[in-house]
């Protein structure tokens, strides 16, 4: 929710790091949405530095709770990238979701 009042400019100044920062906590945390919403911000590079890889594995990990959109955007984003890179952002995120435990 705090990451979508930064987004959009509602009670704070809209600020797209700051409201990346929150997202990439929320989807830590497992929430789809937020995990949807920060590959979509990965593959635009909005807020963050543009990374396909890492938007495919943000978006894989919220079509696996059932994302329908992630899924669709997940298939879009991996034509976009090597089999290396997905699994270099896979590890990437997963000793992220370590660190948080």
């Amino acid at each position: 929710k705090l990451a979508q009042f930064y987004r959009k400019g509602n009670i704070v100044s809209k600020d797209e790091d700051i409201a990346s920062y929150w997202l990439k906590e929320a989807a830590l945390q497992g929430d789809k949405r937020a995990q949807t919403q920060l590959g979509l911000r990965f593959a635009k590079g909005k807020g963050l530095t543009q990374d396909f890889a890492l938007a495919y594995i943000w978006l894989k990990k919220a079509a696996a709770q059932g994302s329908h959109l992630s899924a669709f955007y997940a298939e879009k984003y991996k034509r976009k990238i090597t089999h290396e890179q997905s699994m270099l952002a896979y590890l990437q995120v997963e000793q992220e979701l370590q660190e948080k435990v």
